[in-house]
């Protein structure tokens, strides 16, 4: 009997020695269905998402937007994953309510799920395509948000769209709606 219970203390030992985990978890992905010809709306809240390091945006083997314009990007961020059929183009539209700050970006990425990195444990991607407001110098962060849009076009191939959504520095909370649209390339 006492040979039962050995493994069972084994395994609790291990459980308690195990280091939680303080850091951030993994951004969760919320999937988005949306065919060819179709054009989806959905509303997000961005109190509902996470900060997230943006050292991945600036590499230059995803190249999404520099260093230099962290600060359109700094607040919370959503995630939605979509289908982009082959010989289609997708336009992703996002629309914050109010004054809120809020910009979007996106990342081509493979269909085969060990493709799809999520930021920030992303090193490499297809491309990378960021809207948010044009300015030189430092940004005016008081100044309201506007609505802002991207497009990816596939030709041969299928791809899996990352579609971010994020908040400026400090915009932690802010409605948006997010508009996403599939048609002929």
């Amino acid at each position: 009997m006492h040979l039962c219970l050995l493994p069972l203390l084994l395994v609790l030992g291990l459980a308690l020695l195990r280091p939680e985990s303080d850091g951030p978890t993994e951004p969760e992905v919320t999937p988005l269905s949306c065919a060819k010809g179709e054009s989806i709306r959905l509303t997000g809240e961005l109190a509902q998402g996470q900060p997230m390091p943006l050292d991945w945006a600036a590499s230059s083997q995803v190249a999404c937007f520099p260093a230099t314009r962290f600060a359109e990007f700094e607040g919370h961020h959503q995630l939605y994953r979509v289908d982009l059929p082959r010989y289609s183009r997708i336009r992703i539209r996002v629309v914050p309510e109010g004054r809120h700050r809020i910009n979007v970006y996106g990342l081509r990425q493979g269909t085969h799920p060990s493709m799809q990195a999520v930021p920030p444990a992303i090193s490499v991607a297809g491309s990378c395509e960021a809207s948010y407001p044009i300015y030189a110098g430092e940004p005016d962060l008081s100044r309201g948000g506007e609505p802002q849009e991207i497009e990816f076009i596939a030709i041969n191939n299928p791809y899996s769209i990352l579609i971010g959504v994020a908040g400026a520095r400090g915009v932690t909370a802010g409605a948006y709606t997010l508009e996403v649209s599939i048609g002929d390339r």
